[in-house]
Formats: C-alpha cells, structure tokens, sequence
C-alpha cells in the first residue's frame, strides 16, 4: 500500500518496509489528531446549535450526547470508534476532565477490535456511534465482537457539524492510539479495504455461515425465511 501525504503517521514504516504499491492511499488534506484537537471536535456539537449574538453557537456533545457512566465506579466516558479499513476497534475515552462543560483531557481504552465487512466509509475515521437497536454504552467485550453494526449509527467525529464534504484522513500518532492499537492492525485493515475497492471484489462472506451472512444484512436469525409469508 502506498501512502501519499506529507505527514508521517506510525503505520507508515510498514510500507516503507513492504514496498508494496498495489494500492494507494490518498492521505492529501490529512489533519494531525492531539487530544486538543478530539476535545474540541467533542466540544464542538454535534450540528445542533443555538444564535448567540447573532451567531452560531455549536450545543457541546459533550456532555449532552454519547455520555455515559461506569456502574461501579459512577465515572463518565465516551465511546469512539476507529475504522481502518475493515479493522474497526471500539475505544472508550475514560478519566475524563472537565471544565465548564468543556472537556479537556482523556485517558483511552481499547475495549474491542473486530471485522465489519460492510464498510463503505473513509479508508481511516473516526467515529461517535450510537445505536436504537440496543445501547451501545452496556455492551461487553464480546457482545462488540457479535454485535450487528449495520444497527449502528457512526457519526464523523471531525466532521460532527456536517459542514464538510469529505472528512479530512486523522493521523493518529500524537493522539494516544498508539498506545492501544498495533501498527499492522492499522496499516493491514486499510490494506485489505482498499484492495477491495480496488477490484470490486466483496470478501464480506469469507469465512461466513449463511445464518451469518443473513445477520450481517440485519435479519434476525430466530425467524426462519421458509414460512415468512
């Protein structure tokens, strides 16, 4: 996979390493992540807002929206998600601090990484998620692993308001997701994705039961398809 971009994120070695150029990811108009900047793109709503003297003023999603808390420890924290490719990993953002109801600092946690095959977004995005199907601030480990995300509802973290056409690519290495997530996972997820798109091949089967592939298309497996009338 090439990259093509002037900012060097820390999957990038493994392309230098490989020199495989199969497939290209575009990085151009990249945005470098701090935890600064995944503040304010928090702190920043979520395309609702409120006149302010004659301006916009942007409703914080924190904490009005995608805010939970732990039931041991009565703490808050947010869920996020990674999409590399295929690669998605769920990341709660935990110790959170706060100020004014402006968050300013954060811990992260890798709670799961798991396969969607279904995926049609950005080669690499962040994400806030939400979901009507089931909450997905309650699931474990391994019900994120299992979970039907085509129920989910990902919303571009850098681009909540909705203002941009296309959300700029995250470069992820001074943002702390190094710390939770291997490079190969990154580098590999996207690999796959975009020699996927490539050559117009679907590989969400591979691997699948029927049961399976039915679930991924948002049916529910204790109904059985012969006597549905």
């Amino acid at each position: 996979m090439k990259i093509i971009d002037r900012n060097y994120d820390y999957y990038d070695y493994l392309w230098q390493q490989n020199g495989d150029d199969e497939v290209v990811f575009d990085r151009r108009g990249s945005v470098l992540l701090s935890k600064k900047v995944l503040c304010d793109a928090i702190n920043c709503g979520d395309g609702c807002y409120r006149i302010v003297n004659g301006k916009k003023r942007f409703i914080p999603l924190f904490p009005y929206n995608f805010f939970s808390w732990e039931k041991k420890s009565g703490e808050p924290f947010l869920l996020i998600v990674l999409a590399a490719g295929f690669n998605f990993f769920v990341i709660k953002l935990k110790q959170l601090r706060y100020e004014n109801y402006l968050l300013l600092d954060f811990s992260m946690e890798l709670i799961c990484s798991r396969k969607w095959y279904e995926y049609k977004g950005e080669p690499l995005n962040l994400y806030t998620v939400d979901s009507r199907a089931f909450a997905v601030d309650k699931l474990s480990a391994e019900e994120w692993r299992k979970a039907n995300l085509s129920n989910c509802n990902f919303r571009p973290l850098l681009n909540l308001s909705g203002e941009l056409e296309r959300c700029p690519i995250p470069i992820l290495r001074g943002a702390g997701f190094a710390s939770i997530i291997p490079p190969e996972e990154i580098y590999c997820g996207i690999d796959e994705y975009l020699l996927a798109s490539k050559n117009d091949v679907s590989i969400e089967s591979e691997g699948l039961s029927d049961v399976d592939k039915a679930v991924n298309h948002g049916f529910d497996k204790r109904t059985s398809f012969r006597n549905v009338k």
